[in-house]
């Protein structure tokens, strides 16, 4: 298959499909370029160097060390919440393109089925291949929500799952951390 018809083949789909398929299409996208961009953000916080996020942690730690536990512990949760915020910025929005897919879909199948009934109403049921068409737009649009959502679903999860579990590992490890340092400020 070379390219010019590979290209082909998506414009008769997105023809056949129906004018909600382009929406589809766009939400997906959308959803994608933030589920990357969020596990990029993942990536660097997960990182051992000085933008990770338990080097942050232990930086704020020990610059809050000499100031007392209460000041340590403020120092942590403001830089723990300062992470949480970050992380938490694209998700509600990513859910709500996953929500709208298969909605879009549902959206072309009716569009598609009042094709089919205006073709109907048109011409009768003696010309299959008339109807055919609308029960296509109604069909693609359907399967073209739920395959787009899926996957969106599945990823974010996925990603939520990961930067809790970060999160926690993390926290562990700062508070290990900062027993250790008020120890040895106590001593």
């Amino acid at each position: 298959m070379t390219k010019l018809s590979a290209l082909e083949e998506i414009r008769a789909l997105l023809v056949q499909g129906g004018w909600v398929l382009f929406p589809i299409f766009l939400i997906g996208l959308f959803a994608w370029i933030l589920l990357f961009e969020r596990y990029f953000v993942y990536r660097r916080a997960k990182s051992r160097g000085e933008h990770g996020m338990f080097a942050t942690l232990r930086r704020s730690i020990s610059d809050a060390v000499s100031l007392g536990r209460n000041a340590v512990d403020n120092s942590l949760k403001l830089a723990t919440h300062a992470y949480d915020v970050e992380f938490d910025k694209a998700f509600p929005t990513i859910s709500v393109c996953a929500s709208l897919a298969p909605m879009l879909g549902l959206l072309g199948t009716v569009s598609g089925m009042v094709h089919v009934f205006r073709t109907i109403q048109l011409f009768g049921f003696g010309n299959p291949v008339l109807i055919a068409d609308g029960i296509s737009e109604a069909l693609l649009t359907t399967q073209a929500g739920l395959l787009v959502s899926f996957p969106i679903v599945l990823a974010n999860n996925q990603l939520l799952n990961r930067l809790n579990n970060l999160k926690a590992k993390c926290w562990k490890e700062a508070l290990q951390f900062e027993n250790e340092q008020l120890s040895v400020e106590e001593k």
